[in-house]
């Protein structure tokens, strides 16, 4: 759910789950809570790691940002190759997340016609719902 990152988007995701379900299912999903040190934003360096795939050494810097007016956390993760062929250009790879507060978690799923039926907040850093149509 955090891939869909304004209303209308998380709107039209929601009315698809419902188009799905049938008149008892039963939806589930987990929200990751926002962390507020993520939120603040921060930059973090990996020395070296060796990439999966072909055992080269690799540094990669980590970037975090957070727009709040949108709530959107955009991660930056930069990856330069330390030795090979492919040493020259660094790999930059972006993931973006909506940020999802509990308390708006509730509304928006209220609003779309979805009843809380159970919340499980003793998962760790998610909160998890499970939900039947209003």
């Amino acid at each position: 759910i955090a891939h869909h990152h304004d209303l209308p988007q998380l709107g039209a995701f929601l009315a698809r789950v419902r188009e799905h379900l049938r008149p008892e299912g039963i939806f589930v999903l987990d929200v990751l809570v926002p962390d507020p040190a993520l939120l603040q934003g921060t930059t973090s360096e990996v020395p070296w790691f060796r990439d999966p795939a072909d055992g080269t050494v690799c540094r990669a810097t980590e970037h975090i940002e957070y727009d709040p007016l949108t709530q959107v956390l955009t991660v930056t993760t930069t990856v330069r190759r330390m030795e090979g062929e492919e040493r020259g250009e660094p790999e930059v790879l972006v993931l973006r997340l909506r940020q999802l507060f509990p308390q708006e978690t509730l509304l928006l799923l209220h609003h779309h016609g979805f009843q809380v039926v159970q919340q499980h907040t003793e998962l760790g850093d998610v909160v998890g719902y499970v939900c039947r149509t209003a």
